[in-house]
């Protein structure tokens, strides 16, 4: 069973971007169907980036994708959340880069996150 789907639509101005993990396709080609076990799509918006203070081994290209990376790998349930900074998305220590918070990763990458879903395949 694949389980239940969601539609998303952005408005104008929104990024939607999405990464499946274990990725079954070698390209990172954003135009072809991605298949795994687990997916995110986050959806943000972008403004002026300061790419001088990005920690060395991340790009502003790269970020939204590196971000969907995160949500599947910590599972976060909200954006943020003062109560509880564990599950909280922008509190938690950006996965490919511990020393920086995912937001201040997306303060310095000029990202605001609107929204972000994560599913299991076959998962309710």
């Amino acid at each position: 069973t694949i389980g239940p789907a969601t539609l998303l639509q952005a408005q104008s101005g929104v990024e939607l971007t999405g990464l499946s993990h274990p990725s079954t396709s070698s390209t990172t080609s954003t135009d072809e169907l991605m298949q795994g076990r687990y997916i995110a799509v986050l959806a943000y918006t972008k403004s002026e980036a300061d790419s001088a203070s990005l920690p060395e081994d991340l790009t502003e290209e790269k970020i939204p994708s590196q971000l969907c990376q995160h949500i599947i790998g910590l599972n976060p349930t909200s954006i943020s959340n003062e109560e509880d900074k564990d599950n909280s998305l922008l509190h938690q220590p950006f996965l490919l880069e511990e020393s920086i918070k995912v937001g201040e990763l997306c303060s310095i990458s000029g990202i605001k996150i609107i929204d972000f879903i994560r599913r299991e395949i076959g998962r309710e």
